[in-house]
Order: structure tokens, then sequence, then C-alpha cells
């Protein structure tokens, strides 16, 4: 299946509310697409590296007016009162993708909102917004590596009182980001 393909499946999914199975298709998505990108390392290295390159536009399509480019850490309950830290890339890569693949769901230290909202809870768990599959497909997307990625052109997002065609940014990295700041910026005016 191709990495097109499995975008189609994960929008589809996402669409659905099916968050699990979307972000199956994404991940393996973005597993593809950090080894067509000639990143190096090993696979964890290697995808880690993938999410941290584009950390800034997972979270900005993922959490609206935040946008994270640099470091990022932390800290949750695992068990008890025992604090354990976890990298936004190893969020999305252990606790997401190797879960989702090798244990057949993801971690139960993750809780998926419907809010942008992100950060832990007092309970000790990662709050991620379920538009943390949309920020990993535009991460793809707008990957290099897949500029000659093509969706049906039924395939539209809203944004704001517009509609887009997710087959304008493939390999358009700094035309989404673009997009999604100007977004971000008119929101904020309001």
């Amino acid at each position: 299946m191709t990495i097109s393909k499995r975008i189609k499946n994960s929008i589809l999914e996402f669409q659905k509310g099916e968050i699990e199975n979307a972000l199956i298709q994404v991940t393996i998505s973005f597993d593809a697409t950090a080894k067509k990108e000639g990143l190096t390392g090993g696979n964890a290295e290697r995808c880690k590296k993938f999410i941290e390159k584009n950390k800034n536009i997972i979270t900005r399509v993922s959490f609206g007016l935040l946008e994270i480019g640099g470091p990022l850490s932390l800290e949750y309950a695992r068990t008890g009162n025992e604090s354990k830290f976890a990298t936004f890339e190893e969020v999305i890569y252990k606790l997401i993708r190797c879960n989702l693949l090798h244990e057949g769901e993801v971690s139960d230290i993750i809780e998926f909102v419907d809010e942008t909202t992100f950060g832990v809870s007092t309970e000790g768990k990662i709050i991620l917004p379920k538009t943390i599959v949309l920020g990993i497909v535009f991460a793809v997307i707008c990957s290099p590596a897949n500029k000659n990625g093509t969706l049906d052109n039924s395939f539209i997002f809203n944004l704001g009182q517009k509609s887009y065609r997710f087959n304008e940014f493939w390999g358009e990295k700094e035309k989404a980001l673009a997009l999604f700041r100007q977004h971000a910026e008119d929101v904020s005016k309001k």
C-alpha cells in the first residue's frame, strides 16, 4: 500500500472517529517517509528524527494556536507516585506507534480529547487532542520526499471560512505552515 493510500485511509478513519485506526495508518506512513527522506539510524532513531524535524507542523495543526519547535519533555506518572519523563518524539513514537503496532492499542498513559488541549492530567495521563492524527498527516504530506503524492480532490479540510485540498500541500511544508500560522494570527485577533 502506498503512502498516499495510507494517508487517505488515515483521514477516512479520523472522520469516522476511529482514532487508533487513523493512527495506525499515519504512523506507518511517517515511518516510510522517514526512510524515504534518508534519515539515518535504526527505525526508532529515524522515526524520532522525523517527528522532531516536523514538530512545528505537527503541533501547529494539532494544537491550533500553539507551535512547538524546540525540545519538549513531559512528566507523567506511570504507576503510583513514580514519575516518568517522555519527550514529544517518544510520546508519538513509543507510546503511540510502537504500542499500536506491538501491543494492538495506544498506551493507557495517553488520553485523547476532542479539544485542542495538550498536557498532563492530574491522574498523570498525557493528554493529546484527537487532531494529533491530522498533525502527523500534514507532516507526511508536506515532506519533500512525498511531493508526488496525491489524493482524490474530494479530500478537503476547512480552515476558518475557507476550504483547501490536501493535494495542494504535498511536499509543501512552508506553504502549509504559512497557512496555519496566518489562520492562528487571524483567530487571535478576534
